[in-house]
């Protein structure tokens, strides 16, 4: 899905039709209109690949930033702890084992990445919006976040990668709907969530429900791998 999502006909998630604006669905649109009358199945599956990519993309340079960081910094290890707890409620929690199926857990999970958020939010906002700047922002905080766990607690990488993935859709996603990360006509899930525009759209509730799901199953894929004897 992600892969194929974007190669749609530019019309067919681009394209507005207003007198058909918030349409139920039907044979044509399964999931119907959104508030200017577009596909909203053509644009889960194109956003698709906007959301997963530059997730992977701020996953894959905050991994490897991060244990470059941790190779630099070995006699400064003090440093890494004090700027993880500075941008993390809990930088131990965040990637550390986190049932998802726990509401509270998570929600405290969501709750540690509000001091980076704020802070990427800010230079952001004094920089000005843009999608690399937004793989910079996330990747520089999560490398932080890699660094203090390969100092406390090493996991492996394949576990760290996931537990990357599942964490830096939600924010990513975040900056995306308060139209400081990608910018539109290219629909990404995070656009999508944050299109309400004061009007019920169904395609606000099944973006959201997209970023909840992979954030999910990457978690839940990290603490299967923790508790597999072979990965250990």
């Amino acid at each position: 899905m992600a892969i194929g999502g974007a190669l749609l006909s530019p019309d067919a998630y681009l394209g507005v039709n207003l007198p058909m604006r918030f349409a139920v669905p039907d044979f044509a649109n399964w999931l119907g209109r959104d508030e200017l009358g577009r596909d909203t199945l053509s644009r889960l599956l194109a956003g698709a690949t906007y959301t997963l990519g530059q997730t992977l993309a701020t996953a894959a340079f905050a991994l490897a930033t991060g244990l470059m960081v941790r190779l630099l910094t070995r006699r400064f290890e003090r440093v890494v702890i004090v700027l993880a707890r500075a941008l993390f409620v809990a930088p131990k929690f965040l990637l550390g084992r986190s049932p998802v199926g726990h509401i509270m857990l998570a929600a405290l999970g969501a709750a540690s990445l509000l001091p980076g958020f704020l802070a990427v939010i800010a230079g952001i906002a004094w920089l000005g919006p843009g999608h690399g700047r937004s793989i910079v922002g996330f990747g520089m905080m999560f490398s932080v976040a890699v660094a203090y766990l390969r100092v406390t607690a090493p996991p492996s990488l394949a576990r760290l990668g996931l537990l990357l993935l599942g964490w830096l859709i939600v924010p990513v996603s975040a900056l995306d709907a308060i139209g400081l990360g990608l910018e539109p006509p290219r629909p990404s899930w995070g656009i999508m969530a944050g299109g309400l525009h004061g009007a019920p759209s169904l395609s606000v509730v099944l973006a959201g429900a997209c970023i909840v799901l992979v954030a999910a199953a990457a978690i839940m894929a990290a603490d299967a791998l923790q508790s597999d004897p072979a990965t250990k």
